[in-house]
């Protein structure tokens, strides 16, 4: 059960690493905190049964190990979420490196067919591609780069103010 339900983790966290809208992202957090809990529930009723097993017969100590098994299952609630927080963190972090990776690259493919030339190789709307980003340079091309990353950074931050704040 325990390995199916971190399978199954594995699986959402890394649907966060591609580019998916914020709802997507709301249904899979959501769908991960319930796993979070289930795993939670079963731990603490495994150490729950342990404890009966251990103190069946003495009643004064019930009560001490309920309020003691609430404190833990609370206490376990927050590094869930404090982890979930973090997953979420690196998952889009590594999405962001994709983005990055993937506009640098066509950017420079597109730049690589400006200098290579236009006789015919490209079809029209890529040879204006290719020209405005040939007549950015670098300095356009650095800019633009930032500005990319700069936007998706503040999507990034956007999505987590939105999920756990």
């Amino acid at each position: 059960v325990h390995s199916t339900l971190s399978g199954l983790r594995q699986q959402l966290l890394h649907t966060l690493t591609e580019n998916t809208s914020l709802p997507k992202e709301i249904q899979i957090l959501a769908t991960l905190r319930k796993l979070d809990g289930l795993l939670i529930d079963r731990f603490l009723s495994l150490a729950r049964h342990e404890s009966e097993v251990l103190n069946s017969g003495n009643t004064s100590s019930e009560w001490t190990e309920k309020h003691r098994g609430d404190q833990l299952r609370n206490r376990l609630v927050q590094s869930s979420e404090i982890r979930l927080q973090m997953d979420f963190l690196e998952a889009r972090t590594i999405w962001l490196a994709r983005n990055a990776d993937n506009k640098s690259s066509s950017t420079t493919a597109t730049s690589a067919n400006a200098v290579s030339g236009l006789g015919g190789e490209n079809p029209p709307s890529n040879r204006a591609v290719s020209s405005a980003h040939s007549t950015l340079g670098p300095y356009g091309q650095a800019i633009e780069t930032l500005e990319l990353r700069r936007t998706s950074l503040f999507a990034v931050i956007t999505q987590f103010n939105a999920l756990f704040r």
